[in-house]
């Protein structure tokens, strides 16, 4: 198995060796993606399935900028030939968070938490939306930081766990890191080494 990005470190950009990653990957692919808050109000959030966003309602900008962004990105990937049937989303607190919403580029997320948990949620939405098994890597920590301890609606969310202490797989497998109410479905283990290394709970 190999998880490959789709994106180029943030919602709606593209990774240009994304073809060429995917093949070297072979049938055993997931798809992993950039998630982030939106930047602007603009197309990626002032229209979706939360509908068209009045003035203020951050949470419908939110909501929609997630579900646009996975749509996005699976569009990218079907766009280069590539699908799988597990999309991890990629949620980690890469720096400050911004005290503006939109961030205008001040920050990855919000320091609001509850429209972090709506934009993650609507990227849920999307990939369920369209058949696919959504699933979030992170750790308790960053998603604590980022979304407050949300748990996700619509069912349980595996979880992909960051820096598993590869002398304890077992605990970890058990549920001692998991976050949002998901299940460990893969393990990040905490090796050095060109390649990630993950391990299946």
């Amino acid at each position: 198995m190999a998880i490959v990005g789709v994106n180029d470190g943030q919602a709606f950009s593209a990774n240009p060796c994304l073809s060429g990653e995917a093949s070297w990957a072979g049938s055993g692919l997931n798809l992993y993606i950039n998630i982030n808050s939106p930047t602007s109000i603009d197309g990626t959030d002032q229209s979706g399935p939360a509908g068209r966003c009045a003035p203020g309602n951050d949470a419908c900008l939110a909501y929609n900028y997630g579900y646009n962004a996975a749509a996005n990105s699976v569009a990218i990937a079907g766009n280069e030939g590539v699908g799988a049937p597990t999309w991890w989303l990629d949620v980690e607190t890469a720096g400050g968070c911004s005290n503006a919403f939109p961030t205008n580029g001040t920050g990855y997320w919000s320091c609001d938490r509850a429209l972090n948990a709506d934009t993650i949620q609507g990227a849920i939405d999307a990939l369920r939306h369209l058949g696919l098994v959504a699933g979030d890597y992170s750790t308790s920590y960053q998603w604590g930081v980022i979304t407050g301890g949300y748990v996700p609606s619509g069912g349980s969310v595996p979880n992909w766990i960051a820096g598993a202490d590869p002398s304890r797989t077992s605990s970890w497998c058990s549920g001692s890191h998991d976050f949002g109410g998901g299940q460990p479905w893969l393990l990040q283990l905490a090796t050095s080494g060109q390649y990630d290394q993950d391990q299946a709970c």
